[in-house]
């Protein structure tokens, strides 16, 4: 994958999947779920630094686990069960991505935002 500028100081990464915004946010990211594209998040555990800030801000998109990593899930709360991406009962990683609860869009950008190993990264899905 390889980034390029775009406006509103956002990284951008293109690839088979869309839209991958990373930080810094700005306005730009939080409009994409207004004008309905789909969202989703996933953390690249190889960044993963354990520090559960994610988690913290957001616990109904983000998960600790027994290795001191963070993993993404859909809650029971937000889709009528629970889904982990944790690597063993649905993939982690890229391959792992977690649909955005409606009203936890900004929670998981500030998740983003505060997370010292800069490893979670939100996408527009279709």
């Amino acid at each position: 994958m390889s980034g390029e500028a775009c406006p509103g100081d956002i990284a951008r990464v293109d690839d088979a999947m869309g839209a991958i915004f990373k930080p810094p946010w700005s306005a730009s990211a939080r409009s994409v779920k207004r004008n309905g594209n789909h969202m989703k998040v996933w953390i690249d555990q190889d960044l993963c630094t354990g520090d559960g800030l994610c988690e913290e801000i957001a616990p109904d998109v983000f998960f600790g686990m027994d290795d001191g990593l963070f993993y993404v899930k859909e809650s029971a709360d937000n889709f009528g069960t629970e889904k982990l991406f944790d690597g063993a009962a649905n993939p982690a990683g890229a391959e792992g991505t977690a649909r955005i609860p409606e009203d936890g869009l900004d929670r998981v950008i500030e998740s983003a935002e505060e997370c010292p190993g800069e490893c979670i990264f939100i996408e527009v899905g279709e």
